[in-house]
């Protein structure tokens, strides 16, 4: 079987890590709580079962890459280890307790203009970063948003999550795809005409 990360532990994850309730599932890939066993600090991992899901793996190669670039920024979920097997992918990323802004949104149903402002320009924080970098996005929304804080009032702390679709691009470049989550994708998405970073813009407004 390839190998996705080169920089990645060989060992078993469970040897370091006590791995415990599923936190949430997509379509290739579940995440469960993760506890270090020497320190006891609390992590998320995102475990992905490599058997037959080659195109998955590529996108999966492309964003350990870019989640190492994006590590140092508080409004971006950090990757901290990533541990791999011939038949199975870990990634062990910060724990973010507060859940999806998305959940909060449909639990409070109303935010005023002033709460509004506060999370968009927290979450424009780490889309700044991101694209300083040269990183699109490509799958901005509410669900992709997490809180540290329960409380639905506390709107500080929101961290961009999710980066199996974000494109590292040079200077200029635009790509092509048909790619995001339907509700928040930008018009040359759904054309699959060249894009860049305008279509995070897009999801954005969307989100807003």
């Amino acid at each position: 079987m390839d190998v996705i990360d080169e920089k990645a532990h060989t060992g078993d994850v469970h040897e370091h890590y006590r791995i415990g309730k599923e936190l949430g599932r997509g379509s290739y890939a579940v995440v469960k709580e993760a506890t270090h066993r020497e320190t006891r600090e609390k992590f998320a991992v995102k475990i992905v079962d490599k058997k037959g899901q080659a195109q998955i793996l590529q996108y999966l190669k492309s964003e350990i890459q870019i989640m190492r670039l994006l590590n140092n920024h508080p409004n971006i979920v950090s990757c901290k280890d990533i541990y791999e097997s011939d038949t199975q992918l870990n990634i062990i990323m910060e724990f973010i307790g507060g859940g999806e802004l998305f959940d909060k949104i449909v639990k409070k149903q109303f935010y005023s203009e002033k709460e509004g402002a506060e999370i968009i320009y927290t979450v424009l924080q780490g889309i700044k970063y991101c694209h300083d970098n040269q990183i699109a996005h490509r799958d901005l929304k509410p669900e992709n948003l997490l809180c540290l804080s329960n409380s639905v009032s506390d709107l500080r702390d929101i961290k961009i999550a999710d980066f199996g679709f974000a494109k590292l691009l040079k200077p200029g470049q635009k790509v092509q795809g048909n790619l995001g989550t339907t509700s928040y994708k930008a018009p040359e998405l759904f054309l699959n005409e060249p894009h860049d970073f305008g279509v995070d813009m897009w999801a954005l407004g969307v989100i807003t």
